[in-house]
């Protein structure tokens, strides 16, 4: 059952591929580099905790009509061993669906340079490399402004954990707010910390710019997460520094 319900999960994020491309052109932007960090209380990712600690997630992307190609990076401000970093690469493209939104394509590498012994950079074998790799789809609504993401692994990990994700956004006094669910099929290997389907990440994340004075704002947001699967809650506070 779980394998089928993998294959059909695949299966789908190909169709929706297909239609986007068949229906949409590429989403309009400048082309450019953004770059940015962050600085957050702890990293938590799709519900599970990934440092009880602060956080620096620096960021860099290129994008260009649809096109973008990227880095992240999550380094703990923590001299504790269980600290984890992390470096993802990813690049995509994304569909405009005129008013309906967006579908973005999305491939990200993920890499834990502190995880392992004897497992460098450059080792991207299949089943005890160092690397993971993600494939993903991304709605994204504007007229309804709703998401819809689902991704699932399809290298260095042996059960090809998928990951969905829905969420709405709403503008409440000034203050942007982002409500979302995400569950996981589950595996063996335990790669979202169970083996059968479970909710993982329920939540909300409010966003709101800060002036500190005439010429700079500070962009900062908190989110409350709980992932029931592990009976827990967590806060999360972050703030976005931006250069272009």
């Amino acid at each position: 059952m779980r394998l089928l319900l993998r294959t059909l999960a695949i299966v789908s994020c190909a169709c929706m591929c297909v239609l986007g491309s068949q229906q949409g052109h590429a989403a309009d932007s400048e082309p450019g580099f953004d770059i940015s960090a962050d600085l957050v209380s702890r990293y938590v990712w799709r519900g599970l905790d990934y440092t009880n600690a602060p956080c620096l997630q620096p960021s860099i992307e290129y994008s260009n009509s649809g096109f973008f190609i990227g880095a992240w990076g999550a380094t703990t401000l923590s001299n504790s061993a269980q600290a984890t970093d992390e470096i993802d690469v990813y690049t995509g493209y994304k569909f405009s669906l005129g008013d309906a939104g967006t579908l973005g394509v999305i491939v990200t590498d993920y890499y834990f340079p502190n995880l392992g012994v004897g497992r460098g950079f450059g080792d991207f074998s299949d089943g005890s490399g160092a690397h993971v790799i993600e494939a993903g789809l991304q709605f994204d609504g504007e007229e309804l402004p709703f998401w819809l993401h689902g991704f699932v692994n399809f290298w260095n990990d042996s059960d090809n954990s998928v990951y969905v994700e829905a969420g709405y956004n709403v503008e409440v006094s000034e203050t942007e707010l982002s409500l979302f669910i995400g569950g996981t099929l589950g595996g063996d290997t335990g790669f979202y910390g169970t083996p059968d389907a479970a909710l993982i990440n329920i939540g909300v994340k409010g966003e709101k710019t800060i002036a500190i004075t005439d010429s700079f704002s500070l962009p900062v947001y908190c989110s409350m997460i709980g992932n029931p699967n592990e009976d827990i809650l967590r806060m999360v506070f972050g703030m976005t520094l931006t250069g272009e």
